[in-house]
């Protein structure tokens, strides 16, 4: 597989409500990577987004810089 050219990282904290609609109309291209940064949602939002195939699901510390900082590692 490609390394991918573009990530896409979506910091998140209780948006399980949104979040369903927002992954399914990002591009599935292989070049693109998503990332959803958790910053520890009680609402199921890490599930929700664990259902998507090619998302990688990362639990992280609560800020949005925080966050940012972990899906870019």
């Amino acid at each position: 597989m490609a390394q991918p050219l573009i990530s896409i990282i979506i910091p998140t904290l209780n948006e399980r409500e949104n979040l369903k609609e927002l992954l399914a109309g990002l591009p599935r291209d292989p070049k693109v990577e998503v990332m959803v940064a958790d910053g520890g949602s009680t609402d199921g939002t890490p599930e929700v987004a664990a259902r998507f195939p090619r998302v990688q699901v990362l639990s992280c510390a609560r800020g949005r810089g925080r966050q940012m900082n972990a899906g870019a590692l």
